[in-house]
């Protein structure tokens, strides 16, 4: 008797067939890879597209930060402006007063001016700071009290803001007044 073969027979495939099936495998696997390369350099691209964004959103708030300190500034100096149109419209000599006031020979090393304002009705010229030293202070009075710009100078409050964190000296704000003479 011949034994009965259960099993299907296998297809052979020609060499041919076997070709064409290793190079479809082949182009699906390449196929995968392209796809997954070009998903990935695709979510990169939005990723730094994203920080991008954030990045011109942080410049736009700094800008728009900077605008409103620029307007501030803007008008203080419009301010200014004015202030030294009145000064010229008078025909002074202004030099001689600011340099009295503000120079660096007379002013004490140890102040700092905070604001310096001019009153045209009340002709006052108003000079705000902080000293650490009150006797440097005092010799400064009377250096402005010596020079014939002034009609009166007089000392505002004297108070003491606190203690330097440089120096651990004690800091003192001032408030000085000096009345101009009249015009003649």
């Amino acid at each position: 008797m011949r034994p009965i073969n259960l099993f299907p027979r296998q297809l052979r495939l020609s060499k041919r067939q076997t070709l064409i099936v290793s190079v479809i495998g082949f182009f699906m696997i390449v196929g995968i890879v392209f796809v997954y390369v070009y998903t990935h350099a695709i979510n990169v691209q939005i990723q730094n597209q994203q920080q991008l964004l954030v990045q011109i959103e942080g410049q736009k708030k700094l800008i728009e930060d900077q605008r409103i300190k620029t307007s501030g500034d803007t008008l203080r100096a419009e301010q200014f402006r004015a202030v030294v149109t009145a000064l010229q419209a008078e025909k002074k000599d202004w030099y001689a007063l600011l340099n009295s006031i503000l120079n660096p020979a007379t002013l004490p090393p140890s102040t700092r001016l905070s604001g310096v304002a001019f009153d045209e009705g009340a002709r006052i010229v108003t000079i705000n700071g902080q000293v650490s030293d009150t006797s440097s202070l005092q010799a400064y009075i009377a250096f402005l009290r010596k020079q014939d710009l002034f009609a009166e100078v007089r000392s505002g409050a004297l108070r003491n803001s606190g203690a330097s964190s440089e120096t651990g000296e004690a800091i003192f704000q001032f408030t000085l007044q000096l009345y101009l003479y009249e015009p003649k």
